[in-house]
């Protein structure tokens, strides 16, 4: 029920065309999370400083997380070049992980992020087919040296994989309606 009601809200947001904010993405993190989103920084923002061994990472002191989401959706809201969305949305993504604000549930609400985006673009959704191992050596490559491309061309390849997909299911059916193509 939860991923219904954040699919239906993010489908609303996207008829109103509205860019992923701060508010958005609380608001999605406590439908994911069956928590208030009213106030992020009691409920929903992580209350400790952890050391996250998988990234080899110590994310920011916890009451910083405020100002730096404002950091990263300021910086986001900068790219304008529709052929570098995706290289925004993963940077959004990327740096939502690196933040780690929702604690053990921060790649869930950072996936509903990179999600949003790329449903903004107007591509199809990608499958992320990394594996653990993988997907734990991308966030912390990207958080030592703030590196995306190896991120970035997964969620490239998966688009383009989709992409073809589609193609070939239209091809499929205009060859079973006797239409050449």
């Amino acid at each position: 029920n939860n991923y219904k009601a954040l699919y239906f809200d993010m489908k609303s947001c996207l008829q109103m065309q509205a860019s992923l904010d701060i508010k958005m993405l609380n608001r999605w993190a406590g439908m994911l999370l069956g928590k208030d989103a009213d106030h992020p920084e009691r409920t929903l923002y992580r209350q400790n400083n952890p050391i996250v061994y998988e990234w080899e990472l110590i994310p920011v002191h916890f009451r910083e997380i405020k100002e730096r989401f404002s950091e990263i959706f300021r910086t986001a809201n900068q790219v304008r070049d529709p052929m570098l969305q995706l290289e925004k949305a993963a940077y959004v993504f990327l740096e939502i992980n690196r933040l780690y604000p929702y604690g053990e549930d921060t790649v869930a609400v950072s996936s509903a992020a990179l999600l949003y985006q790329i449903l903004e673009t107007g591509l199809p959704v990608p499958e992320l087919s990394a594996g653990d191992i993988e997907f734990n050596r991308m966030i912390a490559k990207y958080a030592e040296d703030k590196d995306q491309s190896d991120f970035t061309g997964m969620l490239e390849r998966s688009i383009y994989n989709r992409l073809d997909a589609v193609l070939l299911l239209a091809r499929q059916a205009l060859d079973q309606d006797g239409t050449e193509i």
